[in-house]
């Protein structure tokens, strides 16, 4: 039977970058979501010469300590068998850690809907993860298909745009000179701050990093 084609199958619905903490951690994640399709129940057991595929272009994932907490922790998630979308988060880490980016938080998540994820990850540069997301879905549908023999130019697509400037990075600072200035009241106009508390504040869950001991 010829496996279903992973172009198709795995699509990518909506993406965007957060800044600072939020839902998921204190640190900026990038929010990808994706069906599956057909690979809702193929794993990457199922596809002979997935995990090799992964791991001879991408040798930093065996440093992936995953669930199981220890070096080489999602190499075994592979060799039993796991499913596309937390392959992709993986994926997506690895590829900013092969241009620097020190990242290693990362979650996968079902929706309501069968075959729907959430996934998020870490990243340290927005249009890097951004590009990273892509590149990642791209790598992970390549090695379903056979089809995986480098990531070479994944990663030099995201060198070039980590040389960057990071434009969350401008903006950050902007906002801290805007913070700085002194807060002018209209006269009549009562100001007041509640102790603890800050607009826009977003519900933090406190999560293990993938590369380390590091709690978010």
């Amino acid at each position: 039977m010829t496996a279903p084609d992973p172009a198709i199958e795995i699509r990518m619905t909506t993406l965007h970058a957060t800044r600072g903490a939020n839902f998921w951690s204190t640190r900026p994640v990038m929010r990808m979501d994706i069906t599956v399709g057909a690979y809702e129940d193929i794993s990457s057991a199922d596809v002979p010469g997935f995990t090799e595929a992964l791991m001879t272009t991408m040798p930093g994932l065996i440093e992936h300590r995953c669930s199981i907490g220890e070096r080489g922790g999602f190499l075994v998630r592979l060799r039993d068998g796991t499913y596309v979308a937390h392959i992709i988060e993986h994926v997506a880490l690895e590829l900013q850690t092969m241009v620097g980016h020190d990242v290693g938080y990362g979650r996968t998540r079902g929706g309501d809907i069968e075959g729907e994820y959430t996934i998020v990850f870490e990243h340290m540069h927005e249009a890097v993860g951004l590009r990273a997301a892509a590149l990642a879905l791209e790598t992970v549908q390549q090695a379903f298909c056979g089809t995986l023999t480098s990531v070479d130019h994944a990663v030099a697509e995201l060198n070039a745009l980590a040389s960057k400037p990071d434009d969350r990075r401008s903006m950050r600072r902007s906002r801290r000179v805007l913070r700085d200035q002194p807060l002018l009241v209209p006269a009549g106009i009562h100001h007041r701050v509640h102790p603890g508390r800050r607009a826009g504040a977003f519900a933090v869950r406190a999560d293990v990093d993938h590369r380390s001991r590091r709690v978010s």
